[in-house]
């Protein structure tokens, strides 16, 4: 992690606290693939701080989602709820329809660990029509292989 601490050190010097945020996450990003959830929720916190410092809704948004991705897979869902339905609200604030698309799956994502198996399917259809309508194949195609999964889940061949 020494790159790491040079760029923010640079950074710093430089003003540049978006490019700073940006840093920080990537640094959770490492404490989450390391396994140190408790680091990766910090350095994104710290990340998130940041980015609403700047105003960058897109960033806001993205850092919301690796949070909600985390507390996810920590089985912590309402907050994972929370920081989806916000990182949501500020994709849909400025349009961004992949970031809008994400949003959806990871709301997905969240229902269906909480067995809310209706609700999932409702978010990933939002998802597959937000994909379909910004041409974004591969998306689309994740999002029908989540669709066959969550009813292959429920015991429904047919739809899977």
């Amino acid at each position: 992690m020494i790159y790491i601490e040079k760029a923010i050190s640079i950074y710093e010097r430089l003003g540049a606290k978006d490019d700073i945020a940006n840093v920080l996450n990537s640094k959770g990003l490492i404490y989450d693939y390391q396994g140190d959830i408790p680091k990766a929720l910090e350095y994104y916190h710290k990340s998130l701080k940041m980015i609403e410092e700047v105003g960058d809704k897109k960033g806001i948004a993205s850092a919301m989602s690796n949070i909600a991705y985390v507390y996810n897979g920590q089985g912590e869902v309402e907050k994972a709820l929370d920081y989806y339905q916000q990182s949501l609200k500020f994709r849909q604030e400025i349009d961004d329809k992949n970031g809008i698309s994400s949003s959806y799956l990871g709301l997905a994502s969240v229902y269906k660990n909480k067995g809310d198996v209706t609700t999932a399917v409702d978010y990933l259809h939002k998802a597959y029509e937000v994909s379909e309508e910004v041409g974004n194949k591969q998306n689309m195609a994740t999002i029908l292989n989540n669709l066959a999964t969550v009813y292959r889940f429920q015991g429904d061949d047919i739809k899977s």
